[in-house]
């Protein structure tokens, strides 16, 4: 048995009982095992690509790092839209796994891949040949590949094929610490976008979304288009659409995409969050509202409020009520059963008739660690109740059901 053999054979097994056991002549066991463990990733993560037997993928940090295949599908539909259609040339400078250079690929006339790390390479190379031989592999720095066309500028007119570079810098330092500005990345975006405008119009970076969305705006210009993307209420990703021939504000954008690209876009301008004017809710309507992940990170919270009739209940609580259900809310919906003060006697009352909840802190003293461990109340059930603060910070208990 060849090992290419045993891994198709095992791929659904349980990695560590195949571990323990012996493996057939011929099979390295270790090579198998991590193939292995990457397919079942592999299979929740780019379904499309475990449907191909003849592809060999990375080991485990790259395959974390990489994007899933509902973002990158929605990516390469965005890009598409940002270029005026397909036919266009791309360039991915931080090339990685492929998974999105191989999406975006699908509505390119021609691509290249430019990675430094010559392992991950081989293994790209490997893997377009079997899912996209017209992708072109490059084993060079993003900075090196830089230089070596920037001699042979291209620009985006009717003779000549519209050009599109795509990043998506390291967003670590050397020692494993996270990093709060766009220039901490490699490659360093903001010294290379001069370099890369000489090559094209458009550039699309992705970044993470633990970065603060007003300092990537002060730090990068002619930002056109800023979205944020998640994934099951999971915030992802930040993608910066680059157009240097736009000079206006950068719109933001925040979608929640759950099974299909086809998620509630919501958008808006901080120019104008900042210039509305709210009242907040002087009581807590019947229903409950928290935004998705991606619409709070969005930090249009005033807008979302304007925009969907709902009062928010603290400048800082990023909550929402009203009295009529409005089912078009970005976000989960709770109807709310009653809404007792946060006080010792009474919070002692509710939690002791509860004894399970599920609990969420917005704006409020106390984390959920330690409400659970002070009153004794177990995660679950149909019960949820929200610990927050109200427009006259005072500090309540809102119990919902969803």
């Amino acid at each position: 048995m060849t090992t290419k053999e045993y891994i198709k054979l095992h791929r659904k097994d349980d990695v560590y009982k195949l571990a323990l056991g012996k493996a057939p002549e011929g099979v390295d066991l270790q090579h198998a095992l991590q193939q292995i463990a990457a397919y079942q990733t592999i299979e929740k993560k780019i379904p499309s690509w475990a449907e191909c037997d003849d592809l060999v993928f990375p080991p485990k940090l790259s395959l974390e790092q990489s994007s899933s295949e509902l973002t990158a599908q929605y990516k390469a539909q965005l890009i598409k839209e940002f270029m005026g259609g397909d036919g266009f040339t791309h360039i991915d400078l931080t090339g990685g796994m492929g998974i999105d250079c191989y999406f975006i690929a699908q509505n390119a006339n021609a691509s290249h891949y430019v990675e430094q790390n010559a392992d991950l390479c081989h293994i790209a190379q490997h893997n377009f040949t079997h899912l996209n031989p017209n992708i072109r592999v490059h084993n060079t720095t993003a900075e090196e590949f830089l230089n070596q066309i920037t001699d042979n500028r291209v620009q985006s007119t009717d003779n000549n094929p519209s050009f599109l570079i795509y990043l998506d810098p390291a967003r670590r330092g050397n020692h494993g610490e996270k990093l709060v500005s766009i220039s901490d990345c490699q490659p360093d975006v903001v010294a290379l976008l001069p370099q890369m405008f000489e090559i094209t119009d458009k550039v699309v970076v992705k970044l993470s979304p633990m970065l603060d969305i007003t300092r990537a705006i002060s730090e990068l210009e002619h930002i056109e288009h800023l979205y944020v993307i998640s994934v099951g209420n999971e915030c992802k990703e930040l993608l910066l659409f680059i157009n240097r021939n736009y000079n206006a504000e950068t719109q933001i954008h925040a979608i929640n995409l759950k099974s299909t690209v086809n998620g509630q876009l919501f958008s808006g301008y901080l120019s104008h969050e900042s210039a509305l004017s709210l009242a907040y809710a002087r009581e807590v309507g019947r229903y409950i509202y928290e935004p998705y992940a991606a619409h709070l990170k969005s930090g249009l919270y005033k807008t979302i409020a304007e925009t969907y009739g709902v009062e928010k209940l603290h400048q800082h609580s990023h909550l929402y009520t009203s009295m009529e259900l409005n089912s078009e809310f970005p976000g989960r919906h709770f109807a709310v059963e009653q809404v007792v003060p946060f006080d010792k006697k009474s919070a002692k009352s509710l939690f002791k008739s509860l004894k399970q909840a599920n609990i969420t802190t917005r704006n409020f003293p106390l984390a959920v660690s330690e409400l659970r461990t002070q009153y004794k109340i177990k995660e679950g059930g149909a019960t949820y109740i929200f610990a927050t603060t109200l427009y006259d910070n005072s500090k309540v208990l809102i119990v919902c059901s969803k």
